[in-house]
């Protein structure tokens, strides 16, 4: 049987044709990316590359720049190629006309990383969110802090019973930033903390911002005027505590000058700083499971709420929570 298809082969040669023998498509997945100069979305392309190459799907990736109208026109061009989207969006408001235009053109769609208003997702059946429960980030973020302040009572640096604390913030109205700041003030509220909040500056989840800010804070006050700073990310942590640095604040484990500094991501940064003991805590997102779910969900039919199960993450209203994980000094 084999010499006789080898000959065949041979015959076919000679006579210069060609056989188109059937190859198995991959699966094609449009990326669309808020900001991949955002180093926390960076990190998660990398993850979600990772899990593209392990289960053998093609994607295009896309950068937004941190531009709505230039997604925007990146969005239309995948939604036209018919391939399922994976996206981050620039501005989440646009989230009801992109699933409308979604769910004419028969595209799937799974969100990640920035929140929409979930109530449109009940209109379209295949989309999705998929994102680290923001709900339970502030909860976690306190448990660190509140950890760290029961084992350094020096913290309350006049020792009236209360601290002093400076909020740095993400974007204006965005509800991952007003969940983690809520979550975490009233969850130390309910530890019994008492607070007196300083002040709350925006810094845009930017290390530059923030530490743009701080030295802005430091004209007028001093980081003895702090017992706290509580950070919306690791990126702005970091951003202030670079400008605590340059103040001889912060510098690792053997230095008497301190400010606690608090994050949410576990950034590889982040991590490193709380190892050294420049920063007190963070909580970390599990990229890892965030991008395989995201993989597996927008290249093929399977149903969100199956997959969850499968995977042993919560589900609810379209939106698939993956768990944080606490990371600390102590």
């Amino acid at each position: 049987m084999v010499k006789s298809l080898a000959r065949m082969l041979r015959y076919v040669a000679a006579l210069g044709l060609v056989i188109c023998l059937p190859v198995m498509a991959q699966e094609q997945l449009e990326v669309l990316y808020y900001d991949l100069a955002d180093p926390f979305i960076a990190t998660l392309k990398t993850y979600i590359d990772k899990a593209a190459e392990h289960y053998q799907i093609n994607i295009s990736s896309h950068d937004g720049q941190h531009q709505a109208s230039q997604q925007l026109q990146q969005i239309e061009k995948a939604m036209q190629s018919g391939n399922p989207l994976l996206l981050n969006l620039v501005e989440t408001f646009e989230v009801g006309d992109i699933l409308s235009d979604a769910k004419k053109r028969q595209n799937r769609v799974v969100l990640f990383n920035r929140m929409p208003n979930l109530d449109f997702f009940s209109e379209y059946d295949d989309s999705w969110y998929v994102g680290s429960d923001e709900r339970t980030s502030g909860k976690l973020q306190a448990e660190v802090i509140y950890s760290y302040l029961k084992a350094h009572p020096e913290a309350d640096k006049n020792h009236n019973g209360k601290h002093s604390v400076l909020l740095l913030k993400g974007e204006a109205h965005n509800p991952d930033a007003e969940q983690r700041s809520v979550g975490v003030i009233q969850n130390l509220y309910r530890e019994h903390v008492k607070l007196e909040i300083f002040d709350a500056i925006y810094c845009d989840w930017s290390e530059e911002k923030a530490y743009k800010a701080m030295q802005d804070f430091f004209t007028i006050y001093t980081p003895e005027d702090l017992d706290l700073i509580i950070c919306n990310n690791d990126a702005m942590a970091l951003g202030a505590i670079k400008a605590l640095n340059r103040l001889g604040y912060n510098l690792g484990h053997d230095c008497q000058k301190l400010v606690p500094v608090f994050g949410i991501d576990g950034m590889e940064a982040g991590a490193k700083a709380v190892a050294e003991g420049r920063m007190q805590g963070t909580i970390k997102q599990d990229l890892e499971t965030i991008a395989t779910y995201l993989i597996r969900l927008g290249s093929s039919k399977v149903d969100g709420e199956k997959l969850a199960e499968e995977m042993g993450l919560k589900y609810e209203r379209h939106y698939i929570y993956v768990p944080y994980k606490l990371l600390s000094k102590e």
